[in-house]
């Protein structure tokens, strides 16, 4: 009986882009290279393993391209290596090849709740759905996006593994995060998978968008009133700022506030096992969450130079930020947005808006365009690495995603 391993997900600093990747070498010969993906394979899990080793080559593929489905972005440093490393418990990003994940032999065959490899189909994808997340911005809120504790990477993870084709995976990782009697139950992955199941891939590629589109990075919001200074639990990570701006663009996303929903599933209360000094609470506050949609909304609709208002909201300054009423709403206000009878281009759920809200899930709307308009985080991924694997069949294996803090993290 092999010995079941814990897996310890930690995050890194945000890194500037790896180079493309690496050829294999000796260590890990190449297997298998696509458009999208290398696999290098450690010479002695290949000799016993090929077989299961070669069943992930189509995943590989299948999760980049959804990968890109889900967040609107293509890498320019394609392909991503998926390392195969001898049996050591561990998973990592990059690989030692370049960009992309190393994972631990074992993940690929060893059984979990019944699911052969199952460790291997969730520490890749985990990982990438991380440097996907870093791609957009980095700096997520830590206490309750990803770091810490994990909840929106371990719902993408059950939602990815089924949308392509992996049901008994998603399965194994819906039981282990739903089910109040897992022991690994977490009220933030139930709050993403209802995020999911109302609103599907296209409102949260909406919200990424959005981000991306008004070139907001988390780590340039600032403290109020002067924005000249960060400070956690104030602008910085974690904070009530940083909490009502990522509710406020998910909201955007799912046309509707989503603030209340998230409350009620613990955001922005003191995450388990926080052993951090914790002087108050992040919960996003719905006023909040409205006035930074209305500024996006009020820039987005604006005639003219919109640079200094976008600078403003990139800032945390989003009442500074909001600008007058248009003329022309109607035809300017973009499909995340809604008019109110005055002619304000304000978030869709704001009382009395005209017409009915009518979410746009495409390509966003934005403003006049100034010089950061697709923000900062396009050239940026972060470096991740996880303890991993697996045991045998029927073993209990645990997935504590645990992680410490840096001043500037990646998407964890």
């Amino acid at each position: 009986m092999r010995a079941p391993l814990i897996v310890a997900a930690v995050a890194a600093a945000r890194v500037a882009m790896p180079a493309p990747a690496h050829a294999c070498d000796g260590n890990a010969p190449e297997r298998y290279r696509s458009a999208t993906t290398v696999w290098c394979v450690n010479p002695g899990i290949w000799a016993g393993h090929q077989a299961d080793i070669e069943a992930f080559f189509p995943y590989g593929d299948q999760i980049i391209a959804k990968l890109e489905e889900l967040f609107a972005i293509t890498p320019g440093d394609l392909p991503y290596t998926i390392e195969v490393m001898e049996p050591n418990g561990y998973a990592q990003t990059p690989s030692h090849y370049g960009p992309g994940v190393a994972v631990t032999g074992d993940a690929f065959y060893n059984d979990y709740a019944g699911v052969p490899g199952f460790w291997g189909k969730l520490l890749v994808l985990h990982e990438l759905v991380n440097q996907w997340t870093g791609l957009v911005t980095g700096g997520w809120p830590t206490d309750w996006w990803a770091d810490h504790r994990s909840p929106f990477p371990n719902s993408m993870d059950e939602q990815i593994m089924r949308a392509t084709g992996q049901g008994a995976a998603a399965d194994a990782q819906h039981a282990r995060f739903s089910d109040p009697s897992s022991g690994e139950y977490d009220p933030e992955v139930v709050m993403f998978n209802d995020l999911f199941a109302a609103h599907g891939f296209p409102g949260l590629r909406k919200a990424f968008e959005l981000v991306r589109a008004d070139g907001l990075s988390w780590g340039e919001l600032r403290d109020p009133p002067a924005y000249a200074q960060q400070t956690a639990f104030v602008s910085g990570n974690p904070s009530p700022l940083l909490s009502d701006y990522v509710t406020a663009y998910l909201s955007l996303g799912a046309g509707e506030d989503l603030t209340a929903r998230f409350v009620a599933k613990t955001v922005g209360a003191k995450p388990p096992g926080w052993n951090d000094p914790w002087p108050n609470d992040t919960t996003p506050v719905s006023e909040a969450v409205t006035a930074i949609a209305n500024a996006h909304c009020s820039i987005a609709a604006a005639a003219g130079d919109v640079s200094a208002a976008r600078a403003k909201l990139r800032k945390g300054d989003y009442a500074g930020a909001a600008l007058p009423a248009s003329a022309d709403c109607a035809a300017r206000c973009p499909g995340e947005c809604a008019c109110r009878p005055d002619g304000a281009c304000v978030a869709p759920w704001v009382a009395g808006v005209l017409p009915p809200p009518m979410i746009d899930a495409g390509m966003p709307q934005p403003g006049q365009p100034d010089a950061r308009v697709g923000g900062g985080g396009d050239n940026v991924s972060g470096g991740c690495g996880c303890r991993g694997s697996g045991a045998s069949s029927g073993a209990p294996i645990f997935l504590a995603l645990l992680a410490f803090r840096r001043r500037r993290s990646c998407a964890r």
